[in-house]
């Protein structure tokens, strides 16, 4: 038995023994396979140092250097794109580059003006088109006859300030038969120059208004006295006398009186102090504001399609506050504005039944401001009515309400030179170059 268990134990010890060896050569192989691969990264290492990885290394180093000299390359682009940017401004289609005068390239034509748009100009200058030329900076100037001062002013439309005299006939000593001693009314007319009413004399002259000078006399006739405005279409000009109570009509290529109209039995014109003229529909129907009338009413509209048959188609106003009528002004709808010289009114009359409307003014619409007399007045698109008030000054009235807003150029009666406005009564608009107002 003991034999026995003696043979088990040996056994059981070589087994024992057996299994820890091989746990022991396991472990030599780890530690070889361990050995193996730190030999293996000492290889990597080694093959590192071989300049393989570092080469590459280096190489993505040299392609990081190339991309940022890319990259600075791109910057450069990106500054050469900036020159072009600035080339699009200055150069670009426009060639050679554009400056002053015309320092704006028009990309669109390749072709170099003042402006664009209103901010490449001054103050109150407004970019647009002149006769043929596009982009050019303008400024909108009203013309005013002072019948007082014998002269011709321009201001400045929307501020007010004082351009200059472009016709100043004040110290003319009568010897040159083409000036205005009292300029009363104004037309720019269709053939681009100014025309000159003068009350005085009852002439029709004309000049530039871009550039003044001397005037050119149209139309004198000895019959014609006391000529208080003007009227035009594409034959004739239609010139109102206010004493002789009369319309010429005067050939406008030849200056020539054509007929004559005002003196005939009603319906046809009979004219007493009339003040003034409006187109209804220009070449056809006129409306003439007569001071009192034989003919019924005192707002009377003209048919001229036929000049030697000229006859009142309709008489309409004098029984709404209408006393003397001094100018009739059409808003964007057609309606007819019409003020009175008497009580300082004005009423509003439909332009298609010369039905009264409604009231739209009276003195108490003047509030703190001498109520006048508004002989001339035109819708302006600031929403103000522009209006000449007899020796007042120019007034703007709330086209909404009526009520004076305020007296924008106030009548100064000092005797100076450089003093402004005594008589206002004829005022015209017109856009001219700044170039040309300011060339300093």
């Amino acid at each position: 038995m003991k034999a026995h268990y003696l043979l088990t134990l040996l056994v059981f010890l070589l087994v024992i023994g057996f299994t820890f060896a091989a746990c022991g050569d396991d472990d030599d192989d780890d530690n070889d396979s361990g050995d193996d691969d730190n030999d293996n990264i000492d290889d990597d290492i080694d093959d590192d140092d071989d300049n393989n990885d570092n080469d590459t290394g280096d190489d993505d180093n040299d392609t990081s250097d190339d991309d940022n000299d890319t990259g600075d390359d791109d910057t450069g682009d990106d500054d050469t794109g900036d020159d072009d940017t600035g080339d699009d401004d200055t150069v670009s289609n426009c060639d050679p580059p554009c400056e002053d005068p015309k320092p704006v390239c028009d990309e669109t034509t390749g072709v170099c003006v003042e402006c664009l748009v209103a901010d490449d100009c001054e103050g109150t200058e407004v970019c647009g088109d002149w006769e043929d030329e596009s982009g050019v900076c303008l400024e909108e100037v009203l013309f005013i006859a002072d019948r007082d001062q014998s002269t011709v002013f321009r201001v400045n439309a929307t501020t007010g300030e004082m351009i200059d005299r472009i016709w100043d006939f004040s110290e003319a000593d009568g010897s040159n038969e083409a000036t205005a001693s009292e300029p009363n009314d104004l037309l720019l007319s269709d053939d681009g120059n100014m025309y000159i009413v003068d009350f005085n004399s009852g002439k029709l002259l004309y000049g530039d208004p871009i550039n003044g000078g001397d005037l050119t006399l149209f139309y004198s006739d000895d019959w014609m006295e006391e000529a208080v405005t003007v009227l035009e279409d594409d034959l004739y000009f239609y010139l109102l006398g206010n004493d002789h109570e009369n319309i010429h009509v005067i050939d406008r290529k030849t200056g020539v009186l054509e007929v004559e109209l005002g003196y005939g039995p009603c319906p046809s014109p009979n004219f007493t102090w009339p003040h003034g003229m409006l187109w209804l529909k220009q070449g056809e129907t006129i409306l003439v504001s007569n001071e009192y009338s034989i003919c019924g009413g005192v707002m009377h509209v003209l048919d001229i399609t036929d000049l030697e048959n000229v006859e009142i188609t309709e008489a309409f106003g004098d029984t709404f506050g209408l006393t003397s009528p001094t100018t009739a002004t059409p808003d964007a709808a057609g309606d007819l504005y019409i003020a009175s010289w008497s009580n300082y009114n004005m009423e509003i009359f439909d332009g298609d039944t010369f039905a009264h409307v409604e009231n739209f003014m009276d003195e108490d619409s003047w509030g703190l401001i001498d109520p006048a007399v508004v002989f001339r007045s035109e819708f302006r698109p600031d929403g103000y009515i522009y209006g000449n008030a007899w020796r007042r000054g120019i007034v703007r009235i709330d086209a909404e309400t009526g009520d004076v807003h305020d007296l924008w150029l106030p009548l100064i009666s000092s005797g100076d030179k450089d003093a402004y406005l005594e008589m206002p009564i004829g005022m015209e608009w017109m856009f001219i170059p700044a170039r040309i107002l300011y060339p300093d």
